[in-house]
């Protein structure tokens, strides 16, 4: 089943010191950034539509997405339930209702759906935020669960997620 981040803590003292405990040290957080940048750049480093474009980044962490997105030119912000600590590219949001106005951004971007503990309010709130002709991009890892992974592969929910889309009238573009 879906839980968020808070669902699996006992308390909201146990989800601060987990929240603490995840905070990196700037040589992780460079090293997470050069896996990021890598995997950004071979999908978008010849998009011209990016330039100047709106993208919300949603579970963000400490921003990786976001600085790279605005490398490649757009303006880009993310949320995240923990945000760390004086972080100037990812402010503390929640998924599931987000805090910006409708039709604000050209593209949302997020790879935390094993996060989201309500698949289709999550996707209700990235069809409110988009612009209309607006792109949605879903990264799903299909391999095994991470350390980072909080409910593991979702490979045998792909097809429930691809049915939620298409009744929210999405069109899926490519798949990798």
């Amino acid at each position: 089943g879906w839980q968020s981040f808070d669902a699996c803590c006992r308390s909201d003292t146990e989800a601060f010191e987990l929240r603490e405990r995840l905070e990196l040290d700037a040589e992780q957080v460079h090293r997470i950034d050069a896996f990021v940048y890598a995997s950004l750049m071979k999908r978008f480093w010849n998009d011209v539509a990016l330039q100047g474009a709106t993208v919300l980044c949603i579970g963000a962490r400490l921003g990786g997405e976001v600085r790279e997105f605005t490398r490649l030119g757009a303006l880009a912000i993310g949320v995240d339930f923990n945000p760390g600590s004086r972080n100037m590219y990812v402010v503390y949001g929640d998924a599931h209702n987000l805090q910006f106005g409708d039709g604000l951004f050209r593209y949302v971007f997020t790879n935390i759906l094993d996060h989201i503990a309500h698949p289709t309010q999550f996707f209700n709130e990235v069809c409110r935020v988009l612009s209309g002709g607006g792109v949605f991009y879903l990264d799903i890892s299909v391999t095994d669960g991470g350390y980072y992974e909080a409910h593991g592969n979702l490979l045998d929910d792909v097809p429930a997620i691809k049915a939620a889309l298409e009744r929210l009238k999405f069109t899926s573009v490519a798949e990798e």
